[in-house]
């Protein structure tokens, strides 16, 4: 197992991708899935070609307070 892949494990984690990735120009992110995180980004596949994109992610979640 790769230590580096981090799966999500539950919705708010898969939330709080989304809304960074919205934050950094994620313009439809009802074509995309949250796949993964790993080296401080948050990997997403499209739904219809299945390419991948990515963002980096906030250096502070704390400030969602979930």
């Amino acid at each position: 197992m790769d230590n580096n892949k981090i799966v999500v494990k539950n919705a708010k984690d898969s939330q709080i991708a989304f809304e960074n990735a919205k934050s950094k120009g994620l313009n439809k992110p009802e074509d995309f899935m949250y796949m993964y995180s790993q080296d401080n980004k948050d990997f997403f596949k499209n739904i219809m070609d299945r390419k991948y994109i990515n963002f980096e992610q906030w250096k502070d979640k704390i400030k969602w307070n979930w």
